[in-house]
């Protein structure tokens, strides 16, 4: 048995894929324009567009179409997946910024690129690439502390972040609102839920795989935004525009702190909003060295700081900053093989200062090395290879400074070798099975074997698709509050025992018309060896992690989206159903429990509407179900003979016991733009929680007492980020 599907694995990763993009183009009222040229920039191919405006020209993901016709916007497009469907020109005096592409759900990622997402209301006037991904079936992010995803009954530590295939550092600003992503600069992102590529290992639940802008059609252009709460300075630049280089900054700045000091002078602790402040710093460099390579470079750096308040006995002081760069080397070593060689290296150090009768300070590092290399070749016109090797050196260091300082010190090493193999039939199906291998270098050689395998079937108006992947998982994260923050500690597993996802995900997708399609899928995970901590030592982590233990779980759930994209209006609406269930010996008496990702119900509106040509709006309504918490059940009341008054200590029988309550808000805005020949002008207007919805970001307990005879518990939760108004002012210009 083991050696036919050895045989078949092999057989089909001799096979190779020559994409072909398929596609039509009308105008604005939907007709097909004819005689279009359509040009692949990389290759000099070129196609006309028929009556129908249907073409059809070879092109490989990642390289650049050009459309031109007499009577229209000439423009370029990145080829992100196989099929572009529709695409929709404008007349020569609408902005090229106007283009609208209408393609539908891939049957192997999800892209999330500059146009989807500017539908969604951006926080602080700046798009954000992980809030559009909360948008999608299947997705959801909690708004509070943990500014991270939750995909598919899986945990936010269960995502990857990569650039160019790189591991970047945790990637949080903060509360669901703003990631470290700036899409003027990373406006091409994959995004991944099931059927993962071989290369991708290391994470259960999802890979977010971004890339740098690769085009330009200017030889500049820049932004300068001022807003209420924060500034940016943005800019991309062709140093030297007969050797394609590109070149691209961005800069931005909250002072959210300045407005919250004010807001805050005569609020009590509770209702007081938080003095947090962030920075980030982008840079992207792209360079030909030839016809047949490219030099990328890439570099993020991120500060954050945010003061909690708990009364005049007790605050917090949390502050993280990131450092994550990368260098990759792509080209072609003839015109069947392609190469892509990569190294990364970033950096993640958290601070938390603890104010209370006794004074701690816990300083969390990690610093992680990337190394890998891909070969993909072409045999036929209908199938293609590609094998190669990833390997991580990742070290952590924790520090915690108390009455007595301690130190920890570990160290995480994995090398993933793969391959995969890809089969094109009939123009209509695609059949893809690879192999990801990886073995643990701390613990001896053990090789941990991941199978995948994807099948899809893509009509004019109707397509399916089926996958299975197995994934695996090297650390877990602690938490350092009752909720997940920035602020984390992530630790290595023990044992050399990973976590393991097996997922099977069925999807099909209906296009109703040129303008509406429907898709519905449904998703199986099997969760084992999942890591949870028996009980958290924060002192001596050496005993949080033989204290790490491993159970059993399931996650199951449905997904329904709707979409209608038109020239003047977008909307969205989908819903999700997830249940996800862990079980672990040492916890809740070994019995099933719901785990604090479990969001049952999740409903996403989302619509964009362009009121006129230079004015936009924008909104986005979200429904979640509470997730689990913990509280105590009882008290013990500990009273010293020779002092006065009496301690109450809190009594935790079950984890995961309390779920809180249901979640729901509104966020608007209102974009106005104006743009002459050089020069643009962009006004953002808007808001986060319209109804100023009091969605609690986590819950505590307070003691109420009138003697030491009689206590009383009360819960009380507390809102990070109630209603809050924004606008920014962003001026433009560029020039050929």
């Amino acid at each position: 048995m083991n050696r036919s599907v050895t045989i078949l694995f092999l057989f089909f990763c001799s096979l190779s894929l020559m994409a072909q993009i398929n596609g039509f183009v009308v105008d604005t009222g939907r007709k097909p324009i004819e005689s279009v040229h359509v040009q692949n920039v990389n290759t000099g191919q070129g196609v006309i567009t028929d009556s129908l405006g249907f073409f059809s020209i070879g092109a490989d993901v990642g390289e650049v179409l050009e459309f031109q016709h007499l009577n229209y916007s000439s423009f370029y497009i990145r080829i992100s997946s196989l099929s572009i469907d529709t695409l929709i020109l404008q007349k020569k005096d609408f902005s090229i910024e106007e283009v609208n592409v209408v393609s539908p759900n891939h049957p192997e990622y999800a892209l999330a690129n500059e146009t989807n997402i500017k539908r969604v209301p951006s926080f602080l006037g700046e798009p954000d690439v992980i809030q559009y991904l909360g948008t999608l079936p299947g997705v959801t992010s909690l708004g509070m502390l943990d500014a991270g995803i939750y995909v598919r009954g899986g945990n936010s530590s269960q995502n990857a972040y990569l650039v160019n295939g790189n591991p970047v550092a945790d990637p949080q600003h903060i509360a669901g609102l703003l990631s470290t992503f700036d899409p003027y600069i990373l406006n091409h992102s994959k995004f991944y839920k099931s059927g993962f590529p071989s290369e991708y290992n290391g994470y259960l639940a999802s890979y977010i795989d971004m890339k740098p802008m690769a085009y330009l059609a200017e030889a500049y252009n820049a932004e300068l935004s001022l807003g209420l709460l924060s500034s940016s300075v943005k800019l991309k630049i062709k140093p030297d525009r007969k050797k394609k280089t590109l070149l691209g900054v961005s800069f931005r700045q909250s002072y959210f702190q300045l407005l919250a000091e004010a807001y805050n002078r005569d609020k009590e602790s509770n209702e007081q909003l938080p003095s947090y402040s962030f920075n980030d710093l982008t840079l992207s460099y792209d360079f030909s060295l030839s016809e047949r390579w490219k030099l990328t470079f890439f570099s993020l750096m991120t500060t954050d700081h945010l003061p909690m308040d708990f009364g005049e006995e007790f605050d917090y002081g949390l502050g993280w900053s990131t450092f994550s760069n990368s260098i990759q080397l792509a080209g072609e070593l003839n015109k069947r093989v392609k190469a892509v060689v990569s190294v990364g290296y970033n950096r993640y150090k958290s601070d938390v200062a603890i104010h209370s009768e006794v004074n701690s300070s816990n300083i969390n590092k990690t610093r992680q090395l990337n190394l890998s290399a891909q070969l993909s070749q072409s045999v036929t016109s209908n199938f293609d290879i590609c094998y190669g090797f990833k390997t991580t050196m990742k070290q952590y260091d924790y520090n915690q400074e108390v009455e007595n300082a301690s130190e920890n010190y570990f160290s995480n090493n994995l090398l993933h070798t793969y391959t995969e193999g890809r089969l094109k039939m009939k123009q209509s199906s695609l059949l893809i099975m690879g192999m990801n291998a990886t073995t643990h270098l701390n613990n001896g050689y053990q090789v941990f074997l991941s199978p995948r395998f994807k099948f899809a079937y893509n009509k004019y108006r109707w397509s399916a698709w089926m996958d299975y992947s197995q994934t695996l998982q090297f650390e877990e994260r602690m938490n350092m509050f009752t909720v997940q923050s920035p602020v984390d500690i992530w630790l290595p597993i023990k044992d050399c025992s990973p976590s393991k996802s097996d997922q099977l995900s069925l999807g099909g997708q209906l296009r109703l018309s040129t303008s509406t399609r429907i898709h519905l899928g449904v998703f199986y995970k099997y969760l084992h060896e999942v890591k949870e901590f028996e009980t958290f030592n924060r002192v001596d982590l050496s005993e949080s992690i033989d204290k790490m233990i491993s159970g059993t779980g399931t996650s199951k759930g449905g997904e329904l989206d709707f979409i209608y994209n038109s020239d003047k209006l977008y909307a969205r609406v989908n819903y999700t159903l997830s249940h996800v269930k862990t079980r672990f010996e040492a916890i809740n008496n070994g019995v099933y429990f719901d785990p604090p990702y479990d969001v049952r119900h999740n409903v996403l509106f989302n619509t964009s509407f362009k009121v006129m040509n230079s004015v936009r709006f924008n909104l986005l309504w979200t429904f979640k179900s509470g997730v689990t918490a913990t509280i105590p059940t009882g008290v013990a009341i500990a009273k010293d003979i020779g002092g006065e008054g009496a301690e109450f200590i809190p009594i935790y029988e079950e984890r995961y016991n309390y779920r809180m309550p249901s979640t729901h808000r509104m966020d608007i805005n209102f974009e106005y733009k104006k743009k002459t020949k050089g020069h643009l002008l962009r006004l953002n207007v808007g808001a986060y929680n319209i109804y100023n919805q009091q969605n609690p970001s986590f819950v505590f307990v307070e003691a109420e007492s009138e003697d030491d005879s009689f206590v009383r518990f009360k819960l009380n939760s507390n809102v990070v980020f109630p209603f809050m108004p924004y606008f920014t002012v962003t001026y433009g210009f560029g020039g050929t």
